[in-house]
């Protein structure tokens, strides 16, 4: 089970700090599998870097959504991604985020999932791609 996010330059919170590991573990009396978020710096855009070391441009900053079959449900091991939030996106000839993931966090609670980006919280289900409310500025 291999996934590769991104091109050269996506980072995410975890690459520095362990906090920004967002998991909820699989309950076996509900069937529900194994649920983990990552906040992602996505860098996708198009290289047109002159050095192959250079990043890609800054695509998106978001949460991404992930649900983990160990094989007990459905046979085979397997990572699905279930959603994606975007809360932050390039308007154009951005190289990098004006807001970068390095402290983001994040709690899955059963089917609610909040994420804190920057000074802003979102909230909404597990697995829905449309936020249900956000940007909630912190106090």
């Amino acid at each position: 089970m291999n996934r590769i996010i991104g091109k050269r330059g996506t980072v995410s919170t975890v690459n520095n700090d362990h906090h920004g590991f967002i998991w909820l573990p699989a309950d076996a009396t509900t069937g529900r599998l194994a649920r983990l978020a990552l906040p992602i710096e996505l860098h996708n855009e198009p290289v047109t870097a002159t050095y192959g070391w250079e990043s890609a441009d800054w695509t998106q900053t978001g949460l991404k959504m992930f649900e983990i079959d160990d094989g007990s449900v459905s046979g085979t091991a397997e990572i699905v991604e279930k959603a994606e939030w975007v809360v932050e996106s390039n308007s154009g000839g951005q190289s990098y985020s004006v807001t970068h993931v390095y402290e983001d966090r994040g709690v899955i609670t059963g089917d609610l999932v909040y994420y804190l980006h920057g000074d802003q919280l979102w909230s909404g289900n597990w697995g829905s791609s449309n936020i249900a409310d956000g940007p909630i500025p912190a106090q």
